[in-house]
């Protein structure tokens, strides 16, 4: 098991309309969700992953990170993230050890890392911020 296999669980037991993920570029049900896990999943695995490949995740706070989390781990690769803010020193210390050979990023970051891990192996996906749906309404705090 992984925690991919929550998101089919809970689609199993009849909850795929209920909100799975709330981003500010898009609001998923557990069904939007598992179908882009299992496209991710797809497309790493069409780009080579293999299973305890690791993949680099540099993504800000939208849908395609835990899109590219899950479907990395649905495929059984390690999925490994870094924050886009992080110091670049920490960008190739992240490169260098955990052996990825793949990394998603958002397209932003993308002449940075280049720049950054010049020489490195490292092929690089761009990741879509598209918005997929409307941001969700704030949610009120529940009463007191």
């Amino acid at each position: 098991m992984n925690a991919s296999d929550i998101v089919e669980r809970q689609v199993a037991a009849g909850g795929g309309a209920k909100t799975a993920v709330v981003a500010e570029d898009a609001t998923l049900t557990y069904d939007e969700l598992r179908r882009q896990i299992n496209r991710a999943g797809g497309a790493l695995r069409e780009l080579g992953v293999r299973r305890e490949q690791r993949v680099l995740l540099v993504l800000d706070d939208t849908a395609a990170f835990p899109i590219v989390f899950l479907g990395a781990m649905r495929i059984g690769a390690v999925p490994v993230p870094v924050s886009p803010r992080d110091k670049d020193d920490n960008f190739r210390h992240f490169v260098e050890d955990s052996y990825a050979e793949l990394g998603v990023a958002d397209a932003p970051l993308l002449e940075r890392l280049a720049g950054v891990l010049g020489g490195h192996d490292v092929r690089w996906l761009v990741a879509a911020t598209k918005r997929l749906s409307p941001p969700a309404p704030a949610r009120k705090p529940a009463p007191a």
